[in-house]
């Protein structure tokens, strides 16, 4: 007969493991970390369930067990686990669950120790019955432990190995019971059994009911009554021992590990990871002892470490990552400074690129929306000086040129340093310098041409431009002065006259205030628009002042319009614009065509050209309303509109003006425009804030930006919180970007200067 190798019918399959490397979030809680111990209780498989038949051969699968390490050197702190391949999945998805935001790494191997490493074993002092203190909200352990990095010099390391091995439920509650009885009884439950201490115990248990036995004799032999008893054994527990009975309990081992050159620290070190565990007592606690056995860390069991069985909640307690006080306070702990979000694929393309994303150390592209109903929503850019929105704006211009897209920048601060900053990398420019006398624009609405053939046509402009000098002259006045319904009257009769017969806006002025300019462009009133403009005429006339006796007209009834004439007052104040008011529009820039160009538009207006912040707000503002009737005629007339992009910097400086964007601002992406707002932060624009909000604007929060500014939009902004946007990297931003699925929050490093 032949013999035949064992292999050949029995087969031993010990489980393949992987190595996850843990990167904290300095946000981090430990709240739920007993989540992951009840997975790796779910993973437990008897016996029976680890043997199985194939072709006439069995196999045998070795209980899998899952391990928590934390490594420890003097300037360097790191999270592991070692996680069966079969069970991978499960885990990190509990690791996620557990703490949101952390980066998981696979590599390839962990941190170990040699030989001649010392080796400690932790082990219950009493039974496995009684717990240890399980508080959720204290990091107290991982604190404890840490702490030994104070007494560490550079070539120390020291180690703390959690290995769990998912048990059998069924035996526990009778081991439990039997603790409990003992304990009323009144025997020892400490796991040593041996010694003199040990024997004492004993014998004073004997000698107690040996004295209670006696006392009732006497009792009954007397029939005194009952005689209060010497002693009474009552079974008081923590609440955490008394929940143990009915909870998912796992094998559990923990060995620690010292080395270094100096003997007295390796020492000293270990004990001090010890000493550190002393921190969790309840009824029950951890001691220390010394083992000389060494195992691969994969192996199921440790040679000679203790095997106790604990609770989730227990094991809570180990199975932590150090929060923002620790990481602070141990410099060698790698660390996420803020929450790290995945970036929708939606937002992973498209034309304008603001940065990167990191998540879990892998880095995506970071786009603005390219939807056809969220690409023209407002852009709120929140930065301190010298944070980097220049750059940014500079970015966001140039790559929307090269997407085909027109970017104005409304340039009104300094000596228009934005401006020159972002043509410098711009072939597509277009400068319109509001301070160059030589080419200076005149003051109106050319946009809108008066001068149409068509009868209905040349009228229809005339009332644009009407309703546009009306906005304008409205916002030169406070709430508490504002034109009287004639006035408007008397304003729009007299805008009407003078377009349709070609005149300007200082002509609008002139006839106001002229009987004699009145009369005269009345007459030059076409033929055809006779009829459109007859109520007009009717209403202007009103304003002639007749002489009582021969009723010839004199002069004009200046208490008619004196609201209106103090309003060009104060568009006369700023030299440029009373200048501007009497040149015609007939070598002005047209916007309409301009904005169809993929290029960059440079409105610039430096601070040089106003001697009050009044006069910059005035003139701010007469632009935007230029800007919007030319959007306005241009969704009119055209049918493929280029995006346009209108970035506005330190909004704050012109109230005014803002008070127009914001009447205009959910209106805006209707005509293919989209408003860039930067400012130092949200309080600065509080006219337009709330308008922004409700017009779905997104938010790009730079570094450096107080928190203020988070509590603005912290509503929006969760799970990310206050400390996450005081600890962002320089040149990094807290997104807010609205897209077709919502928002997406997330952390973005902005592009490079370019």
């Amino acid at each position: 007969m032949k013999a035949m190798p064992l292999s050949k019918y029995f087969e031993v399959i010990h489980p393949e493991y992987s190595f996850i490397k843990l990167i904290p979030l300095k946000s981090i809680r430990n709240y739920n970390s007993d989540k992951i111990i009840l997975a790796i209780a779910s993973t437990y498989k008897s016996i029976l369930q680890r043997i199985h038949r194939q072709n006439k051969k069995y196999f045998f699968c070795v209980q899998s067990k899952i391990a928590y390490y934390i490594y420890i050197e003097k300037f360097k702190t790191e999270f592991y686990f070692l996680i069966p391949k079969d069970c991978l999945t499960l885990i990190k998805d509990k690791i996620g669950d557990t703490w949101n935001g952390i980066t998981i790494q696979s590599v390839d191997k962990i941190p170990t120790f040699l030989a001649d490493s010392l080796r400690y074993s932790m082990a219950y002092r009493k039974e496995d019955a009684l717990s240890l203190a399980t508080d959720k909200r204290s990091n107290i352990l991982l604190s404890s432990l840490m702490s030994t990095i104070d007494m560490m010099e550079d070539k120390d390391k020291v180690g703390i190995f959690y290995n769990f091995i998912p048990c059998d439920q069924q035996s526990w509650r009778a081991s439990y019971d039997n603790t409990i009885q003992k304990i009323k009884d009144g025997l020892p439950i400490e796991k040593e059994k041996t010694g003199a201490i040990f024997a004492l115990k004993i014998l004073s248990t004997v000698l107690l009911k040996l004295s209670e036995f006696i006392s009732e004799v006497i009792a009954d032999v007397t029939g005194g009554g009952s005689i209060k008893q010497l002693s009474k054994n009552e079974c008081i527990l923590l609440p955490e021992s008394k929940r143990k009975r009915d909870a998912k309990i796992v094998k559990t081992q923990i060995i620690a590990f010292s080395t270094s050159d100096d003997g007295n620290r390796k020492l000293n070190n270990i004990i001090s990871l010890g000493e550190g565990f002393k921190s969790i007592s309840g009824d029950n606690e951890l001691a220390y002892h010394r083992i000389l056995a060494n195992s691969e860390l994969t192996k199921p069991y440790f040679p000679g470490a203790d095997i106790m069985r604990m609770t989730a909640d227990e094991c809570s307690n180990f199975i932590a990552l150090p929060g923002k006080e620790l990481i602070e306070q141990y410099k060698g702990i790698e660390h996420i400074d803020v929450l790290e979000t995945q970036v929708p694929e939606e937002l992973q393309s498209g034309s304008i690129c603001i940065g990167t994303n990191t998540y879990r150390g892998n880095d995506q592209p970071v786009y603005l929306t390219s939807d056809k109903e969220y690409q023209h929503l407002a852009l709120v850019l929140i930065g301190p000086t010298r944070s980097g929105k220049t750059t940014l704006i500079s970015n966001i211009a140039n790559s929307s040129i090269k997407a085909g897209q027109c970017t104005i920048i409304f340039d009104f601060c300094g000596n228009c340093e934005l401006s020159d900053s972002i043509s410098e990398h711009s072939q597509n420019t277009l400068v319109i310098d509001c301070s160059d006398f030589k080419h200076i624009q005149g003051l109106g609405y050319n946009e809108a041409n008066p001068n149409e053939k068509d009868p209905f046509l040349q009228y229809r402009n005339a009332k644009m431009i009407t309703m546009q000098l009306l906005t304008l002259v409205d916002y030169l006045s406070d709430e508490d002065n504002a034109l009287s319904a004639k006035m408007d009257r008397y304003l729009e009769c007299a805008s009407l006259i003078s377009f349709v017969s070609g005149g300007s806006i200082n002509d609008v002025f002139k006839i106001l205030q002229d009987h004699i300019a009145r009369q005269k462009f009345i007459k030059k009133i076409p033929e055809q628009q006779s009829e459109n403009l007859s109520e007009y005429i009717t209403g202007l006339l009103e304003l002639n002042d007749y002489d009582k006796k021969t009723n010839e007209i004199v002069g004009t009834k200046y208490n008619l319009i004196t609201g209106i004439i103090d309003r060009v007052n104060k568009l006369k104040q700023n030299t440029y614009m009373e200048i501007m008011l009497k040149h015609n529009c007939t070598n002005n820039v047209n916007l309409i065509e301009e904005m169809q160009k993929p290029q960059l538009i440079c409105l610039k207006m430096p601070e040089s050209m106003f001697a009050t912040e009044q006069e910059k707000d005035i003139y701010c503002t007469y632009w935007m309303t230029k800007i919007w009737l030319a959007l306005q005629i241009r969704k009119r007339d055209f049918q493929n509109r280029t995006p346009v992009n209108i970035v506005v910097d330190e909004l704050y400086q012109v109230p005014i003006c803002q008070d127009f964007i914001r009447s205009k601002l959910s209106q805006m992406a209707k005509f293919s425009a989209k408003m860039i707002i930067s400012c130092h932060y949200l309080g600065q624009i509080k006219i337009i804030r709330n308008e922004l909000k409700a017009a779905n604007s997104s938010y790009i929060i730079i570094s450096g930006s107080d928190k203020d500014n988070f509590s603005e939009l912290k509503a929006e902004l969760s799970p990310y919180d206050v400390d996450d946007v005081l600890n962002l990297k320089r040149y990094h931003a807290l997104c807010l970007l609205k897209y077709e699925q919502g928002y997406a929050k997330l952390v973005v490093k902005l592009l490079k200067p370019l």
